[in-house]
């Protein structure tokens, strides 16, 4: 990683060789990122990367896979603001120091990766009690593919006694198994300025995908498109090693209100009646067959004992 050509060098050398060199380069990182074509999502792929500026094409990727289109809250705008702020500050040349002792100023960038406390008790206090997509779906819980391509995509939403988490939609194919094994590699470089992204991903996706059970559910609602087997897809996933690591999470808050959905005896229950008695049509045919008839004894009944 660290023998890169600048990203915009060889963009320059790219166009060269190819009238429309810039866009060629944009359609490799969405094809390597998300394994698709289309036309609209190509036009955010430019746009990102004009806004990036990444130094080199392993930075142009990981920006490609984690840049979010959607509108940011005032709230996230200023954690954004306060974030670059503190990476300028550390750039900035330390001020002599005039006294007896002499430090050397710091330059490590990992409490940039750190959690905040509040968030590791929160990690502490909150055990997770689900343990696959297989898992979950028994508690009511409902698997789609979410519009947006980037890894931040990822939302959950309870209804009642059912509940949808939205994922978006990832290939697993060997390309991607190499493009996920560099960018953790690359998350993981010292002194970088990244978050953990894609690490946190990867390990989400990892709980999710226990057995090919699992794979086959999200498989089935378009979460996962492959054409391997689903035992290769959990190998797959098996392979990818992030080093255990789990201090930083930035799904916190979705893990959270899914465990909290898991938790609730009223979802579990109800949850399990619909699975148990409604989860095919013959199933809803027999109970308002039976509905019918108990109605129809009930009237009968009625009239029997209360004639005219």
């Amino acid at each position: 990683m660290e023998n890169q050509i600048p990203f915009q060098i060889l963009v320059y050398l790219i166009t060269l060789i190819f009238d429309d060199g810039e866009d060629k380069v944009s359609k490799f990182l969405q094809r390597a990122a998300w394994d698709t074509s289309d036309e609209e999502q190509h036009k955010h792929i430019k746009q990102q990367l004009e806004e990036s500026s990444p130094l080199h094409l392993l930075g142009a990727l990981h920006e490609v896979l984690v840049w979010d289109d959607a509108p940011k809250s005032l709230q996230d705008r200023i954690q954004s603001y306060i974030g670059q702020k503190r990476i300028g500050d550390m750039h900035k040349s330390p001020k002599p120091d005039t006294g007896d002792t002499h430090e050397t100023p710091k330059t490590d960038t990992g409490d940039l990766h750190e959690t905040p406390k509040a968030d590791i008790r929160d990690i502490r206090k909150t055990p997770k009690a689900y343990r696959s997509a297989k898992d979950l779906k028994a508690k009511g819980l409902h698997f789609r593919p979410s519009s947006r391509r980037s890894l931040k995509a990822i939302e959950f939403n309870s209804f009642g006694f059912c509940g949808k988490l939205e994922l978006p939609p990832q290939y697993a194919s060997s390309l991607s198994k190499v493009v996920f094994l560099n960018l953790i590699a690359y998350e993981l470089c010292p002194n970088n300025v990244l978050d953990f992204t894609v690490i946190c991903y990867v390990n989400f996706m990892k709980s999710l995908n226990v057995s090919p059970d699992d794979v086959k559910e999200l498989r089935e609602k378009k979460v996962l498109l492959t054409s391997w087997t689903d035992e290769a897809v959990v190998r797959f996933f098996e392979d990818l090693d992030t080093f255990d690591i789990e201090a930083v999470d930035k799904y916190m808050d979705v893990k959270q209100n899914i465990q909290k959905h898991y938790d609730s005896i009223a979802n579990k229950w109800m949850a399990e009646l619909f699975y148990t008695h409604f989860s095919t049509p013959w199933h809803v045919i027999a109970w308002s067959a039976g509905v019918v008839l108990l109605v129809l004894t009930v009237v009968q009944t009625y009239f029997t004992t209360n004639p005219k």
